[in-house]
């Protein structure tokens, strides 16, 4: 091989070698920065902004039919997979019309849900779901007039929640939306418990939370705790100036003034 074929070879073999590198390059740059913030950047915390919203349910969806089922709104048992789910008269993501027969109206109070393994046992509500279900269901009892019904749903809720949200702290495949607590639940109790005169809920709140095994969870309700315990505090009185109304809204059309 003569030196002028050699030099030509070498310049080939470079620019074959460049243009290799570069792809070889960003590639790797990718993966890497995919490992780092999979594994090694902390997660960017919620803001007070996204803990503030209903926590919608997250549904795989291609098994959703976002259609009415023809059904009274309430809480319905699937017979076959033993989830809990709640329909209101507004289109949600459901089941398929002809999975009708499957549904069973239920009181999720009474269904017998296991609280030690809640969000795992059957019957249950998946946790996706729950927060979003009892907001809707209390929200609808309350539009009735329904004050206590609607307590006891929230208060159900929130000992649902406690028992997952233990159980979710402590596996880290939960995303973070499931291990925060669903602070609109137990704003609305607390509120219309003084709105509405019904203290004893307040203090079973109070209790539940400072009873929990989730140090992190207690601590997180800390400035909460504060107001909700001083009768003088400004969000006390709010809540108990019945001359003035409070909005509450859980999707478009489901709002309740109080």
């Amino acid at each position: 091989m003569s030196e002028t074929q050699l030099k030509s070879g070498k310049q080939s073999l470079r620019k074959l070698s460049r243009r290799a590198f570069l792809p070889g390059l960003i590639v790797g740059a990718a993966g890497l920065n995919a490992l780092l913030i999979r594994y090694f950047i902390p997660k960017a915390a919620l803001t007070t902004r996204d803990l503030d919203r209903p926590k919608l349910p997250r549904h795989p969806l291609h098994k959703i039919a976002f259609s009415k089922l023809g059904l009274s709104p309430g809480f319905y048992l699937n017979s076959v997979s033993g989830v809990i789910h709640y329909f209101s008269e507004q289109p949600v993501a459901q089941f398929h019309e002809e999975n009708n027969d499957r549904l069973r109206p239920v009181d999720p109070t009474k269904a017998g849900i296991n609280l030690a393994d809640a969000g795992s046992s059957k019957p249950r509500i998946n946790l996706s779901s729950a927060s979003y279900f009892f907001e809707q269901a209390a929200v609808s009892e309350l539009q009735k007039k329904e004050i206590e019904v609607a307590c006891d749903l929230l208060m159900f809720a929130i000992q649902y929640e406690l028992q997952s949200a233990y159980r979710a702290a402590r596996s880290s495949r939960f995303a973070p939306y499931a291990k925060s607590p669903s602070f609109r639940l137990y704003d609305l109790l607390a509120g219309i418990s003084v709105r509405f005169n019904k203290t004893d809920y307040l203090d079973r709140i109070i209790e539940t939370i400072k009873s929990s095994k989730d140090k992190e969870t207690i601590k997180k309700f800390e400035t909460r705790l504060s107001k909700w315990q001083d009768a003088n505090s400004k969000w006390r009185g709010r809540w108990s100036d019945t001359n003035k109304p409070i909005t509450w809204t859980v999707t478009k059309g489901l709002v309740l003034p109080m």
